[in-house]
C-alpha cells in the first residue's frame, strides 16, 4: 500500500490524473466499514504524497468544496473526508 500511495507524488504522472485517482479512491475508502481513524490515516498519507506535486494543495482545496456532490448519497463519508482534509491542511504550512 505504501508503494501505491507513494505514486501520488510521482513526478512522471500529471496532477489532474493523480487527483482524480485519489478522489475516486477516497470516495470508495469512506464507504468501507472500517474505523474512521483508519480511513483518515490512509487519506492523510495520500495527501502527504500529493502535496509533493506543484499545485496540488490548491486543487485539493477546490475539490473539498465538491465533496458533497462527489460522494453522492454518502453524506457522512463526504463530511468525514472533508473534516480529515481540513485537519490535514490546518496541520501543515503551505505556499499556495
Amino acid at each position: 500500500m505504501k508503494q501505491a500511495i507513494a505514486q501520488f507524488g510521482s513526478g512522471s504522472v500529471d496532477l489532474v490524473v493523480l487527483l482524480r485517482l485519489a478522489l475516486l479512491f477516497i470516495i470508495q475508502l469512506y464507504r468501507e466499514p472500517i474505523p474512521v481513524d483508519t480511513r483518515d490515516s490512509l487519506f492523510a498519507e495520500i495527501l502527504d504524497s500529493l502535496a509533493l506535486k506543484p499545485g496540488a494543495i490548491g486543487a485539493l482545496q477546490s475539490s473539498q468544496a465538491k465533496f458533497v456532490e462527489l460522494f453522492g448519497l454518502n453524506a457522512v463519508g463526504a463530511q468525514q473526508a472533508s473534516e480529515c482534509l481540513e485537519r490535514w491542511l490546518n496541520s501543515h504550512s503551505f505556499k499556495i
